[in-house]
């Protein structure tokens, strides 16, 4: 944005580092906010798909190709890169090669190493720390102060306090989602409900998210038992009694097998093999 913008400001910091941030007057700036600046594309999965397609990655070509409408830089975003499929990164290399004058790519991700080494080769690599809880809860609510405590800190907890994931979560109701999954999965762990039956009810949920959630579930379960972390039952809304009989139900080591499992399935699934998700979801809880 600021790059788009005609008045961009300095703006002094407290560890006396100035930043330059866009104007929020300008016509750039305005047209960026309404969604409709002709020299910025943002792209990412498209809703219900787990992948950047090529046909997305095709428009940004046809987009570089052209003179910038607004005289200035053209500006392409591309959120969640390790989601580009085998045929949208080799599509989107084409682009990276040979690059129209003052065009920026921008590929944001979470995890670097799953992105191809010649994608990488061909970016300026920027590290951005992650953000503390109370940091990220303070830009949230600064976007909307209407956001409810507890999804709030549920959100951040599953995006692992990103704040713009937090919102993506938010804005899609994973988190209630999340809510429902822990709930089936304790049934599971306390042998009240079957495998199959939990399997059945979730395999046609994205298998990213499935064994993103368990992986997490698993970490959670792992610090609890080794005293790690006391319990919050509030995050979670698992009672006392229902831990404690998942405790009774499966040891240390069991618990460890299915958080293993859930790292070679992610593993899988980053280099695009094809799953079986009912089959996958089953094998994360077959430990015993």
């Amino acid at each position: 944005k600021t790059i788009l913008c005609n008045k961009a400001i300095e703006r002094q910091e407290s560890n006396a580092e100035k930043l330059l941030m866009p104007c929020n007057q300008c016509k750039q700036c305005h047209l960026y906010h309404l969604g409709h600046h002709a020299d910025f594309k943002l792209i990412q999965p498209e809703e219900k798909s787990a992948v950047i397609k090529i046909g997305q990655v095709r428009k940004i070509s046809d987009f570089v190709a052209h003179t910038a409408q607004q005289g200035s830089y053209k500006i392409v975003i591309i959120h969640l890169a390790e989601q580009l499929n085998a045929s949208a990164t080799n599509a989107l290399l084409k682009s990276l090669e040979e690059p129209q004058g003052k065009t920026l790519f921008v590929l944001i991700t979470e995890t670097m190493h799953s992105l191809l080494p010649t994608l990488l080769s061909r970016c300026q690599k920027i590290s951005i720390e992650t953000l503390m809880m109370e940091q990220a809860k303070a830009w949230l609510l600064s976007l909307d102060e209407q956001f409810d405590a507890k999804r709030l800190e549920l959100a951040l907890y599953l995006s692992d306090n990103a704040p713009l994931t937090a919102k993506s979560i938010l804005d899609a109701d994973q988190d209630m989602l999340f809510k429902n999954f822990a709930q089936d999965l304790a049934q599971i762990l306390c042998d009240k409900k079957s495998i199959v039956d939990f399997s059945e009810a979730w395999h046609k949920t994205d298998l990213n998210l499935v064994v993103h959630f368990m992986q997490l579930m698993m970490v959670y379960l792992i610090k609890l038992a080794t005293g790690a972390i006391n319990s919050d039952t509030a995050l979670f809304e698992l009672s006392a009694s229902v831990q404690n009989s998942i405790f009774a139900n499966f040891s240390l080591d069991e618990l460890s097998k299915m958080y293993q499992r859930t790292i070679e399935l992610r593993q899988a699934l980053i280099k695009k093999i094809a799953l079986n998700a009912q089959f996958s979801i089953e094998s994360i809880l077959l430990v015993k």
